[in-house]
């Protein structure tokens, strides 16, 4: 913005402040590149269009969920259907996944929340708003990383810090984890998982059956 050339292009002399809200911003017509139309735009008219247009983004992402397992169930009944989901209730809007949802409605079998955070205090606070829908965790299996960055490096996590969160998990009731990245298992972590956390056999665990709410369906 501070290149002449630009200035004359666009109209503009400098950079503006950044703008952390819902705003109109206006030309001023001083440049006939960017002319001053006589038309006005109603702000809350199109913040109630924007969120009419995520609310049926988060329609068709529900509807595919839906769709895949009536289908997976109608070929194999005894499969299980699940999906990697992000690890809050916020993040998870930002990409319009509503799980909560579909747990309540019985469109997944169960879900993982990928909570790849290396803040273990963070980890108990995605937990606690966990079980405010699976009070039992029987249907939310915490998926955490073996991985971090230092100094912009991908490299295995410290045994201590991976050691901390399956304790935090377990004493939480998660019924088992699920582990993120296979590329990053090594030997060290190879005899953890072996000597401590699953030291003994047991079959694969399958969240109990139980009766599903059903919804119909509504587009926005």
């Amino acid at each position: 913005m501070q290149h002449p050339a630009i200035q004359r292009v666009l109209g503009f002399a400098t950079a503006g402040r950044y703008v952390h809200r819902d705003e109109v911003i206006q030309s001023t017509g001083r440049s006939p590149l960017v002319p001053r139309g006589e038309h006005k735009i109603d702000l809350e008219r199109e913040k109630l269009r924007a969120q009419k247009w995520s609310e049926f983004r988060k329609w068709g992402v529900t509807e595919l969920v839906r769709d895949v397992y009536h289908r997976a169930k109608k070929i194999k009944p005894d499969t299980q259907v699940t999906a990697a989901v992000f690890s809050t209730f916020e993040s998870a809007e930002t990409v319009r996944q509503d799980w909560p949802g579909w747990l309540k409605e019985g469109i997944v079998d169960y879900v993982v929340p990928m909570a790849y955070t290396e803040n273990t205090a963070e980890l108990a606070s995605q937990i606690a708003q966990w079980k405010t829908i699976d009070p039992r965790l029987k249907q939310i299996v915490p998926g955490l990383s073996i991985y971090q960055r230092i100094e912009g490096k991908a490299v295995t996590r410290s045994l201590d810090l991976i050691r901390k969160q399956h304790r935090l998990c377990t004493e939480q009731g998660a019924r088992g984890n699920m582990y993120f990245s296979l590329y990053y298992l090594n030997e060290p972590l190879i005899d953890v998982f072996r000597t401590e956390f699953y030291s003994s056999k047991a079959p694969a665990y399958r969240p109990p059956e139980r009766p599903r709410q059903p919804i119909i369906p509504e587009m926005p």
